[in-house]
């Protein structure tokens, strides 16, 4: 399922690239770590929006600098889907434990205090 999922994530429909992201991220599958990744500069809000939130279910801290990459942009562009990029990162706090503190620091960075 997920290899399928994988090769869909390419496919020219938004709504289908925004259905997969969800889907993967449900599935909290690493293999999909990379695409999710990627989606992160698709041109279709939506489909970012749900690779932000898949990548906080996927809960690794490898995404936690592109998170913080794609929400200074986006803030400076005034695109509210950068509000979705402090949902990623909680996200990643709930799920991996191993990097707490790295986390909670970043979401202190972004002015957000962590749940304890």
């Amino acid at each position: 399922m997920v290899p399928t999922l994988l090769d869909t994530m390419r496919d020219e429909s938004h709504e289908l690239r925004a259905r997969c992201a969800w889907a993967l991220g449900e599935m909290q599958d690493s293999r999909a770590f990379d695409p999710l990744l990627g989606l992160l500069a698709d041109p279709e809000p939506a489909v970012r929006i749900e690779g932000i939130r898949a990548l906080g279910k996927l809960g690794n801290p490898q995404a936690i600098q592109p998170l913080f990459d794609i929400w200074d942009a986006l803030k400076a562009q005034k695109k509210k889907i950068g509000d979705r990029v402090p949902s990623g990162l909680m996200g990643i706090y709930w799920s991996w434990k191993k990097s707490v503190e790295v986390v909670r620091e970043a979401l202190q960075q972004l002015g957000i205090n962590p749940p304890p």
